[in-house]
């Protein structure tokens, strides 16, 4: 399924998880990606970095916000506390590289499909993909 068709199954009112479940993991970033551009961030996909030995699904960037986004679409039993936390930390070390190379302040976040409240896990923002407008609304007022 790719993103326009998703997009179209959601305004018919399907259920987002259901939808998501059916497509492939490149299609979650490419949603993810289109909400950020709803926001009106400049987004990139799959920046690579540190001679291309790095890479972050999602480099964003909207005036002095830059967030480093990857995306897990694991749900349910894939995605135990301490594979979170381990993807946290992992993601967490990809993201002080990349604010050396930037020279400036990257958010680093995680988008997910497991329903579960904003947190952070190791300095790493954990958002729910159902969450992502509300989260992105908050930066805005953080300004």
């Amino acid at each position: 399924m790719v993103l326009e068709q998703v997009l179209d199954s959601l305004r018919k009112g399907k259920d987002l998880e259901e939808v998501l479940r059916d497509s492939k993991w490149q299609t979650f970033e490419e949603l993810v990606a289109h909400v950020l551009e709803q926001h009106s961030y400049k987004t990139r996909l799959h920046f690579r970095f540190s001679k291309g030995r790095r890479e972050i699904d999602i480099l964003a960037e909207k005036g002095k916000n830059c967030l480093a986004i990857e995306c897990k679409r694991w749900r349910g039993r894939s995605c135990s506390p301490s594979r979170l936390r381990v993807a946290a930390e992992e993601h967490l070390e990809k993201c002080k590289l990349l604010e050396a190379m930037l020279e400036r302040k990257v958010l680093p976040i995680l988008v997910t499909l497991l329903d579960i409240g904003l947190y952070t896990l190791s300095n790493v923002y954990v958002v729910p993909v159902f969450k992502l407008n509300e989260f992105l609304l908050g930066l805005e007022v953080m300004k």
